[in-house]
């Protein structure tokens, strides 16, 4: 399996849209993954590589079959908000 941002062997699993934070208890925390590179992961934690998640998420997302679209819409709904809120 390869990362989603540089296509180099993923070596982490990266929830996303949502993240969990620290201190949750994860067995209990469902969601969405993506397959990152651990450098891609890192990075991606200091707020890089959203708009490269943002188009290929939900083809990795199709192809494994999971049900995304919902939590996916929702998430890109709420970050169109957001930027809308900011540029007033």
């Amino acid at each position: 399996m390869n990362c989603l941002v540089c296509q180099g062997p993923a070596t982490d699993r990266h929830h996303f849209p949502r993240a969990i934070g620290m201190g949750r208890k994860r067995k209990k925390v469902g969601g969405l993954i993506v397959p990152l590179c651990r450098v891609c992961h890192t990075e991606t934690h200091a707020g890089h590589h959203t708009e490269v998640l943002i188009e290929e998420a939900p083809g990795y997302w199709q192809a494994v079959g999971a049900d995304w679209e919902q939590t996916f819409d929702t998430w890109v709904s709420g970050r169109r908000l957001r930027e809308v809120g900011n540029e007033e």
